[in-house]
């Protein structure tokens, strides 16, 4: 076993299985978990044809829903999809390059 990896480590190799698996439309995101949290968290959103879901190698054990999260937790910042960056703005993100 190896070290234990913080929540950008998680989420990177999380992203990296499910590419590997074949899973398309994954983001990997980093901001904030909650509105009062004083540091960055990193976690993954996943669009499928039954809606976004929020992937969080670090606290959740499954796929949570996007909408049963609210506004109030996991907030974008920055989000990477292969060779694309995007930027969070107003609740949106928008391609950077």
């Amino acid at each position: 076993n190896g070290p234990a990896a913080d929540c950008k480590g998680k989420a990177v190799a999380l992203y990296q299985r499910m590419h590997a698996a074949g899973a398309q439309n994954v983001r990997l995101v980093i901001g904030k978990r909650t509105a009062m949290s004083r540091k960055t968290h990193a976690w993954l959103e996943w669009n499928t044809v039954s809606g976004t879901f929020v992937l969080d190698p670090t606290i959740n054990w499954s796929a949570v829903p996007a909408e049963r999260l609210g506004n109030a937790n996991y907030i974008p910042y920055y989000a990477y999809s292969g060779a694309r960056k995007y930027r969070a703005s107003a609740g949106s993100l928008y391609a950077k390059n």
